[in-house]
């Protein structure tokens, strides 16, 4: 039998390490490679500076605003039976939503130069700083409360979440927590919230708190069965609804079809509420759009809407100022 002397049993030695180390070099690259797949969502761009903020996978379908599959499309607004032309030029509101975890991605919407609606999450790491500069550029916040959607504990609505089962009293302090996360807001829409917002006691729970502080509410309306309108009725609440959902399906084409709905609808009713997010497809939209949006509509806050609605309805009419269009190039806004 032969036998390997010294010298040829280190270099067989040696072999093998080296083998072992290239296998074990090659398994860390696969499972590099997947996990760079599974988190591409949560991917940081160029000159963003890493670990500087919260990511949220914002090129995703929306991980905030759900509601039930069967409603996720908007009903056709060429249906309905036509309007006079108004006297006015139609006034349009654009809500951002789920704001308060990136501050480059709400700072490039406050650069857009148009007069924007940005609803903020309570408890969210940047929600006071976005706040203090939207507001300093004279954009309009609100308070973006989480609220119960019919697919709960499966989907949490986040931070200072209002559940259904929630007792009078820590319901109560709950909403009072999230409020003053942002005491100077001047309304409050859903985060989430078909099954809250369906629940009729509830709603006058929160609305009475919302009225002694003289805010107003807008219903993001993520479900048909909302209860909000009948409850904001009784209380006497200042109230309206969105009407146009822009990003649902977060790609360009439809956003921008959502965007000509929106208009449409204004052209038809005087007014609309939009609702879109922080997504950079939504951003990249809007920056090329705002500019011819508003030659054909007046882009104003949403709490306008809100109080020229409540005026129609008690057979008055406010008058909402136009407000003049940024004279800005929206080419010069990078996307971010």
């Amino acid at each position: 039998m032969k036998r390997f002397n010294t010298k040829q049993s280190l270099l067989v030695l040696f072999m093998g390490t080296v083998a072992g180390i290239m296998v074990l070099a090659g398994l860390a690259g696969i499972r590099v490679i997947r996990l760079g797949r599974a988190n591409s969502a949560l991917h940081i761009s160029a000159g963003e500076p890493a670990g500087s903020e919260i990511r949220l996978p914002s090129d995703a379908v929306p991980p905030f605003e759900i509601f039930p599959e069967e409603e996720a499309l908007e009903p056709e607004w060429e249906s309905l039976p036509k309007v006079p032309p108004r006297k006015r030029p139609p006034h349009i509101a654009i809500i951002i939503d789920d704001l308060g975890y990136d501050r480059q991605r709400a700072q490039a919407f406050i650069d857009l130069g148009f007069p924007l609606t940005f609803s903020l999450l309570p408890h969210s790491p940047f929600e006071r700083t976005i706040a203090e500069t939207a507001a300093a550029t004279h954009n309009e916040v609100m308070l973006h409360i989480p609220m119960e959607p019919v697919e709960y504990p499966r989907m949490d609505p986040g931070p200072g979440a209002l559940l259904v089962d929630m007792t009078p009293e820590n319901f109560v302090r709950q909403l009072v927590e999230d409020l003053e996360t942002l005491p100077n807001v001047k309304g409050v829409n859903n985060h989430m919230g078909s099954a809250l917002t369906s629940d009729y006691d509830k709603m006058i729970m929160l609305f009475t708190v919302l009225k002694e502080r003289g805010l107003f509410f807008v219903d993001s309306r993520t479900t048909s069965k909302s209860a909000a309108g009948q409850a904001a009725r009784a209380i006497g609440l200042d109230f309206t609804r969105r009407d146009v959902f822009l990003d649902h399906v977060p790609q360009a084409k439809s956003i921008e079809k959502q965007l000509d709905r929106l208009l449409a609808y204004a052209r038809r009713h005087g007014t609309a509420v939009g609702i879109a997010h922080p997504n950079r497809v939504t951003y990249r939209v809007l920056r090329d759009r705002l500019p011819g949006l508003a030659e054909q509509a007046v882009l104003v806050p949403v709490s306008r809407i809100v109080y020229a609605r409540q005026a129609e309805a008690n057979g008055l009419e406010m008058p909402a100022p136009a407000v003049p269009p940024p004279s800005l190039d929206p080419k010069s806004h990078p996307a971010p």
